[in-house]
């Protein structure tokens, strides 16, 4: 399984982590959205009983601090359960505002 992570910082930019789980161990990439992304590998003996439990473990430590699932890619034969909406949706906030009037023509 794969599961790419994002996050939208407040000035704008955003950071990727990217986890996997592999026979041995946990691979994870971060860093900052576009850019050459950091690397570690976490020994399936470090992992907390499978590199698949360590890699569940820590990608909802991540979504608790406000990083959202781009995609999630799972092993042929496992269910993939629908994608989940980001909880805090930026664009449909300023879309909203904007509609409703909230915004000033300087907005633009």
């Amino acid at each position: 399984m794969q599961i790419h992570l994002r996050f939208d910082n407040p000035n704008g930019t955003q950071k990727d982590w990217i986890a996997e789980d592999r026979p041995d161990g946990l691979h994870i990439w971060w860093g900052r959205t576009g850019s050459t992304l950091q690397s570690r590998v976490v020994p399936a003996h470090k992992c907390h009983l499978t590199p698949r439990d360590e890699l569940l473990k820590r990608a909802a430590s991540k979504q608790a601090k406000g990083y959202y699932v781009v995609s999630r890619i799972h092993e042929p034969g496992e269910e993939t359960p629908p994608p989940e909406p980001p909880e805090n949706n930026t664009v449909s906030e300023a879309l909203s505002r904007w509609i409703n009037g909230g915004v000033s023509a300087s907005w633009f």
